[in-house]
């Protein structure tokens, strides 16, 4: 059995705790943080299979994150999908 690393960003605890128990699942690795910088530190240390990263974070919002991790070769091809609180298409 292979297992599968997700990376879980937003400063909401809460948030990050509800993701957390909808994919807990033996094949999977979860990880968190709540903050921009330390989801660039912990992603070129995991090497994850997916990002689930919010868009409003406080310091460096989740487009600047993804910004740099697209700009990183070793995490440029990582699947981040945005996640967000905003109605605003």
């Amino acid at each position: 059995m292979s297992l599968y690393t997700i990376l879980i960003v937003d400063d909401d605890a809460i948030v990050r705790e509800s993701i957390g128990a909808l994919l807990e699942a033996d094949d999977r690795r979860l990880f968190s943080t709540g903050s921009g910088q330390e989801a660039l530190d912990l992603s070129a240390k995991l090497l994850p299979d997916v990002i689930l990263l919010d868009v409003m974070m406080p310091h460096m919002d989740g487009y600047e994150v993804a910004q740099r991790l697209r700009a990183n070769p070793t995490l440029a091809e990582v699947p981040i999908l945005m996640i967000t609180a905003l109605d605003d298409r």
